[in-house]
């Protein structure tokens, strides 16, 4: 199952980059820019060094150096501005596509995930996936200049490349064997941190209540009752953290030892001149800046992971909408074989009901008897799963919803002041209704 909503987290990742191509590409001209730029300085720095151990030094050689660093420079202000934008423009997208499918999907959609698990997934969700395209940049770039790096270093003396290669391999296996790992915990932390949020909203939502029962303790230990997992899979996050930077911080000192020890031995002998030490001290340094990419990967483990989360709120199901307009009618609905059922539980079997046009009609019964079901499928606030509801003998499902809406008013037991008054309230689904009519509606 996590390969599965991993595969759905990715497309849903490579959307995002379709999505956001333009700061993307600005990011990635600018990233491109700073690789030249960052191979070139090694090289520049070393025959400046020549020139000025052999007496030789023109001002051509040391503009080319101060035009070089002034260029990276340059790069890196350019790069930071265009990665910024991407973010935030990635960010954005997902989060209006997201809560646009909450706000279309019906009320078995609305009711999937608790509000506080909802929120988390719209806001710390959305923002962690967005940061990934980037991040996937950044990872790219980084490996390019890596292997230029590492040409850099053949061209120099092929004895000083194969030093170098030789610590890859062990650098590779470990973060490797991180990013598995590191995989799997960011899930069990971010389902805890759902968890936790869910609960602290609806202790928030209820807070009168609590306080009139006089809970507020047993309340506190039960929204906080996640916590010792979320501390257990931080804890597990950390310790992943700390293996892999110990392993990697023992591994880069050693390459580098072994690249410039070699280096040296050139210049003592005679094959390479002075300059050619610095110049190699830059390039293995660019050659291991796959191995910094240990943050980057982190941050691609966490944004999957927050991809499949998000990806699960936008395959909340969002009802077709009808097309056809409400013919002048009385009003007659009509409820013909209507079956609705919920987690294998029958809320609604084979009902047939017909209510004329003009009546009030009061529908009376237990808890969980289906009577707000009924009300629902009354204005197609959710589907039956089988039969069918008609408004004047046409069936809902065909009809326009703005015309639906137009047509069929609801006042729910809970209301929520959406409009910021009464009189907003009153005319929040007719933002053009006049005060008059307002009054007269009141």
């Amino acid at each position: 199952m996590l390969n599965v909503g991993h595969r759905h987290g990715d497309r849903l990742i490579a959307w995002t980059a379709r999505a956001t191509w333009a700061p993307l590409a600005g990011t990635a001209a600018a990233a491109a820019a700073s690789i030249a730029v960052s191979l070139g300085l090694p090289s520049a720095v070393g025959a400046a060094v020549n020139a000025v151990l052999s007496g030789t030094g023109s001002t051509a050689v040391y503009a080319e150096l101060a035009v070089l660093l002034l260029a990276a420079a340059l790069a890196d202000v350019v790069s930071g501005v265009a990665g910024i934008t991407s973010v935030a423009s990635a960010t954005r997208m997902l989060r209006l596509r997201a809560i646009d499918r909450v706000l279309r999907t019906d009320a078995a959609g609305a009711a999937a995930f608790p509000a506080g698990e909802l929120v988390n997934r719209l806001v710390g969700n959305t923002a962690t996936t967005g940061y990934v395209p980037a991040t996937l940049l950044q990872i790219v770039s980084g490996l390019v200049l890596s292997a230029g790096g590492v040409v850099a270093l053949f061209v120099i003396d092929w004895r000083v490349g194969v030093a170098f290669l030789s610590g890859v391999p062990v650098a590779l296996v470990v973060m490797r064997v991180f990013v598995a790992r590191v995989s799997g915990l960011y899930g069990d932390y971010q389902r805890a941190q759902g968890r936790l949020a869910a609960r602290l909203t609806e202790t928030l939502a209820g807070i009168r209540t609590v306080r009139a029962a006089g809970t507020a303790d047993r309340e506190i230990a039960r929204v906080l009752r996640p916590l010792p997992e979320l501390s257990a899979a931080g804890h597990a996050l950390w310790r992943a953290q700390a293996q892999s930077v110990w392993r990697i911080t023992l591994i880069l000192p050693l390459v580098e030892v072994l690249v410039l020890a070699v280096a040296g031995l050139g210049v003592a002998q005679g094959r390479l001149p002075a300059g050619a030490l610095l110049a190699t001290a830059g390039y293995t340094a660019l050659g291991l800046v796959f191995v910094e990419q240990i943050d980057p990967l982190l941050g691609m483990a966490f944004g999957r992971s927050a991809a499949v989360r998000v990806h699960d709120v936008l395959a909340l199901p969002v009802p077709a909408a009808g097309t056809r307009p409400l013919p002048p009618g009385p009003g007659t609905l009509s409820f013909r074989g209507v079956t609705v059922r919920r987690g294998g539980t029958s809320l609604l079997d084979d009902v047939d009901l017909e209510i004329p046009a003009g009546a009030m009609t009061a529908v009376v019964g237990g808890s969980g008897a289906g009577k707000s079901t009924l009300a629902l499928l009354a204005g197609r606030l959710a589907d039956p799963d089988g039969g069918q509801v008609l408004l004047d003998g046409v069936p809902l499902r065909d009809v326009d919803p703005g015309a639906l809406r137009d047509a069929v008013a609801y006042a729910f037991e809970r209301p929520m002041l959406l409009g910021g008054d009464i009189a907003g309230m009153i005319s929040y689904g007719a933002p053009a209704c006049t005060p008059e009519a307002v009054r007269a509606a009141a």
